[in-house]
């Protein structure tokens, strides 16, 4: 036997030696365990991975094909063709590029291969005709392998980016005829992103697992794996790297979308051994330690509770010690305690029992000594306690139990819960949840719909504990049963309410519907919110009232005020420029609500809407209304408002000016007063017959009426009336234009005609005189000549008989034939001059200015033809034409302006004739009295100009002379 400190060093180093023996053994078990465990969990781990990752890019890829195919169908696409769709187009495309870094470049292009529009405005004009991705984008969505950026290298730099993949897609039109192919190039920092994301997290980081991708044919993208890579494996399998490191790989295929034909991908997911193992090693060395520190705490702690639990019976174990002494002493090693000591020592112990615990603790070890006592209790308590067994059977069900749920514990004793509590198809859930409590630290809480005795159902909330023996073994389960009904329909009205919210807050489509706490953030944001904004909820539940204000805004503390005021007021009205997320703004018209008194928090409500359109559409039409009162105003014409019965609402300036009465004069007057006495009443049934038709516009009086000035005198006006319906009224508005200058010209222009018809007479006298003269040159001269050539002819067989006559004869007949040529050649040169004929307009023009030198050897007469060839011809009546006027402009210029120098150019080719006449004389001052009457010849190059289709443009002035020029331009030039 030992003393109490002999027995507490025994309590100290038994759990010492034993927490030792025991690490000793985990140690070495671990090693095996635990490495053939983390190989496990490593190999499901690159597994999943490996899936996912194949998941992920197979998804991304079918959202980016997708993502092109929808904005394929984008009405800004209905027509690529049209010029004017090109912004809209590149806007489209620019936004779709936006949303991520998949997109390196997306474009338009034509049937033709032109791209038509392309991000960043790259390609466009250039052809991508012959590209894979192209042609078969054509007929169907394609989907083509990686490869290098060729086309994209002049903007993308020298170095250029990763490889791109191509994704085609056929634009259709209304009609479903492809008319265009949309072309975009996926980035591979995309991929990889995806492939990095995927394996990388905060949980894997240190785990050393890495993904590669392989293009088709088993081209890897960015970087390569360390090690071979022949096919898919079934399962994980380890390889040797370059690097002489060991590696656990997994490689699966990529399912790609249809699109994609028959191209294959390929990830690959690995995982260092050294890193996989390092976790093994760290947990060991931290076993280790734990170890040597627990056998420490161990012996320690034994020590402190063996002194602690034994000082109390010091005295006892003194006894003891004192009687087996006496024992020994007397030689009987083997002597026992007598029964009347061990009574002894119980009956000391019982004494101590009340010193063992505390207060707490005594009274309920009282009251779990008195099970009477202890149901009692059960039975008085309003919530419902089931005790079930360690192997889960029914012991007692309380009566505030049987009251909610209608078993009883004589009908239920022995029994699962789950077979009389759970239909059939859910007892098999409901035993396993149960039977959970075992190995769940703590209670475990579950709510159901429990089957009541009468066949009814019943919410409740089922609370369980587990219980324990002294040994620390599971001995059955208490549970505390609730009735949860009034909860449940609680819970559904409000989820009803908030569905019907929320529908309702996402219905108004027009309207932001937002929610606010007591500090002003933003706790619910409907999807009209998101419209108005362009905020997305998961963002906008970041932020508060003061992001929808500008920055002088908030420096002035607008949104506190706001707050404060909705505050003090319950609600505040909202009409000022609010923020979207791209930064530009939006009038927001709107009400801020205060909930205070609402549920258990205050908060706001904040109702708006987009009044922008409204705030422009009210200042466009106060702007249209300023424009209108200025044009008015500003008007050369008259407008003159009145009502049905003549009083005079609107009196403009003109009006003014052309009438010569003052604005406020006329205001509330009859119109009687600016209309002629014998007019007057005629007027006033014009007016009421026109209010009376609707007709909303009409020429009045045939567009021409007369009208009285404040002084009396006549003015024509050229006036029309129109009405319209304003406040209820009918207003008649007649705009009136003074037309007597316009009058006093038509009637100039009528004299014009009747000189220009005079002029005609002219023409045709002038032409028969030309004739008359002709026949007579004709007949005097030519005539005579040709009457003697008879002659001579006749007697030739009598001179040629004579001696010499026949050389006589031939002498005079050549003399006859020389001079009958010569009067023709007279004749025609007045008409039309042979030159013109026989070698061209150059020539002509050449002559008639050697001609005109003859007799003005004082100017310069100058033909500048250019580059044109002198045998240069052109259609024979526009020759003629351009003759006549080159002839007319010398004329003039050398009969009206006395010139130094007169020049003749001509240009064009075949096609085009430009001819232009000028001098440096003396100019007109107003080139409109040339087309005059009595001006014969200007008149006469404009209607030889017309004739031949031909524009004649005369410029002159006092100072630089006067320059003709005839412009001729076939109508339909010739083929071939």
């Amino acid at each position: 036997m030992f003393a109490p400190s002999n027995l507490a060093l025994r309590f100290t180093i038994v759990p010492a030696l034993v927490m030792l023996l025991l690490v000793g053994l985990l140690y070495l078990a671990f090693g095996q365990l635990v490495t053939r465990e983390l190989r496990a969990q490593s190999s499901l781990r690159i597994e999943q991975r490996v899936l996912l990752l194949a998941d992920r890019l197979s998804a991304a890829v079918a959202v980016r094909i997708n993502e092109v195919e929808l904005l394929a169908r984008s009405a800004a696409l209905a027509d690529p063709r049209d010029p004017r769709q090109v912004d809209a187009m590149r806007a489209e495309l620019e936004w779709l590029r936006a949303k991520g870094n998949a997109y390196v470049w997306i474009g338009v292009a034509a049937l033709d291969g032109t791209v038509l529009a392309g991000t960043e405005h790259w390609l466009e004009g250039q052809s991508i005709a012959g590209r894979p991705v192209f042609e078969g984008g054509r007929s169907r969505v394609v989907f083509a392998d990686f490869h290098p950026p060729v086309a994209l290298r002049p903007w993308l730099g020298a170095t250029g980016a990763d490889d791109v993949a191509d994704i085609g897609v056929p634009v259709r039109d209304a009609a479903g005829k492809v008319v265009a192919v949309m072309t975009a190039h996926l980035s591979t920092g995309w991929l990889a992103g995806i492939g990095a994301r995927t394996v990388t997290n905060t949980e894997t980081e240190s785990l050393g697992l890495d993904a590669f991708i392989l293009a088709g044919g088993g081209r890897p993208l960015r970087e390569a794996p360390p090690f071979g890579v022949t096919a898919p494996a079934a399962a994980p399998f380890w390889a040797t790297g370059s690097d002489g490191r060991d590696y656990l790989a997994v490689v699966r295929d990529v399912p790609l979308p249809a699109a994609a034909g028959g191209l294959r991908w390929r990830v690959v997911v690995s995982q260092d051994a050294a890193l996989a193992a390092a976790a093994v090693r760290q947990f060991e060395q931290t076993l280790l330690a734990f170890s040597l520190a627990a056998v420490l705490a161990c012996g320690a702690l034994g020590l402190f509770a063996a002194r602690h639990a034994t000082n109390p019976y010091r005295r006892l174990f003194d006894a003891v010690q004192a009687r087996f002494k006496a024992a020994g002493d007397r030689g009987d090693r083997v002597a026992l305690p007598h029964g009347a000591y061990l009574d002894a020592l119980g009956d000391e112990l019982l004494r101590n029992q009340a010193t063992e615990h505390g207060p707490d603790e005594a009274l309920f070890l009282r009251l779990a000594t008195d099970a009477r006592q202890f149901k009692r209790v059960i039975d008085h308590l309003p919530t419902g306690v089931a005790i079930s067994s360690a192997d889960f059977r029914v012991e007692y069900l309380s009566k505030a139990c049987t009251r909610m749920l209608g078993w009883t514990t004589e009908r239920v004793r022995g029994r699962r819960t789950s077979e009389f509590l759970c239909d059939p198809a859910d007892a098999a859930g409901f035993s396993a949840q149960f039977e959970s409590t075992t190995s769940t630290p703590g209670e475990l809480v579950t709510r159901f719909s429990a089957l009541c005795a009468d066949g009814t159902r019943l919410p409740v909330q089922w609370q369980m504990v587990p219980l324990f023996d002294r040994h620390e073994r599971f001995d059955g389960v208490i549970a505390l049963v609730q009735d949860i009904s009034g909860e449940a329909v609680e819970r559904r009205r409000a989820n009803q309410l908030a569905r019907q919210l929320s529908v309702f807050a996402d219905a108004a489509a027009d309207y932001a519907l937002i929610m606010l706490d007591a500090r002003g953030a933003f706790v619910s944001w409907s999807r009209g919110a998101e419209r108005l904004t362009g905020r997305a909820t998961a963002d906008a539940l970041k932020s508060d009232l003061a992001s929808l204000f500008g920055g002088v805004d908030r420096a002035q503390g607008m949104p506190a005020q706001l707050l404060q005021a909705a505050r003090d007021e319950k609600q505040r009205g909202i009409e000022h420029w609010m923020l979207r997320v791209d930064g530009t703004g939006f009038f927001a018209e709107g009400t801020l609500y205060s909930l205070s008194g609402v549920g258990d928090e205050p908060g706001f409500a904040l109702v708006l809407s987009d009044r922008t359109r409204d705030r422009e559409a009210a200042q466009r039409i106060a702007e249209s209304e300023a424009r209108l009162a200025a044009v008015i105003a500003g008007a050369s014409d008259a407008i003159v408002s009145t009502d049905v019965h003549g009083a005079v609402v609107l009196f403009n300036p003109a009006a003014e000016r052309l009438f010569g009465v003052a604005s406020q004069a006329m205001f509330g007057q009859s119109l009687d007063r600016l209309i002629p006495g014998h007019a007057r009443e005629a007027h006033g049934q014009y007016l009421g017959h026109f209010a009376a038709s609707r007709v909303s516009r009409r020429a009045m009086a045939a567009g021409k009426v007369q009208g009285v000035r404040a002084d009396g005198e006549l003015v024509e006006l050229e006036a029309s009336i129109s009405q319209a319906s304003v406040g209820g009224r009918t207003v008649l508005t007649a705009i009136l234009r003074d037309i007597t200058e316009r009058s006093q010209a038509e009637q100039a222009l009528a004299d014009y005609q009747l000189e220009l018809a005079g002029l005609t007479q002219r023409l045709l006298a002038q032409e028969k005189e030309t004739t008359r003269k002709l026949a007579q040159t004709l007949h005097d001269d030519l005539g005579q000549t040709l009457a003697a050539l008879r002659l001579i002819f006749d007697v030739g067989p009598a001179m040629a008989q004579s001696a010499g006559g026949s050389a006589a004869w031939f002498d005079r007949i050549d003399r006859l034939v020389t001079d009958a040529n010569k009067q023709v050649r007279r004749v025609l040169t007045v008409l039309r001059p042979p030159l013109l004929d026989e070698q061209g307009l150059i020539a002509a023009l050449d002559n008639e200015l050697d001609q005109h030198g003859l007799a003005q050897d004082h100017v310069q007469l100058v033909l500048d033809a250019g580059s044109l060839p002198a045998e240069a011809r052109w259609p024979p009546d526009v020759e003629y034409a351009a003759f006549m006027v080159a002839r007319e402009g010398i004329n003039n210029a050398l009969r009206h302006a006395a010139p130094k120098r007169v020049l003749v150019a001509l240009a064009g080719d075949l096609q085009h004739l430009v001819l232009s006449v000028s001098d440096d004389g003396r100019g007109l001052a107003r080139i409109e009295h040339v087309v005059r009457p009595g001006h014969l010849g200007m008149v006469g190059m404009r209607e030889r100009a017309l004739a031949i289709g031909a524009t004649l443009e005369i410029h002159s002035s006092p100072e630089a002379g006067t320059t003709v020029t005839l412009r001729w331009t076939p109508t339909d030039t010739p083929s071939g």
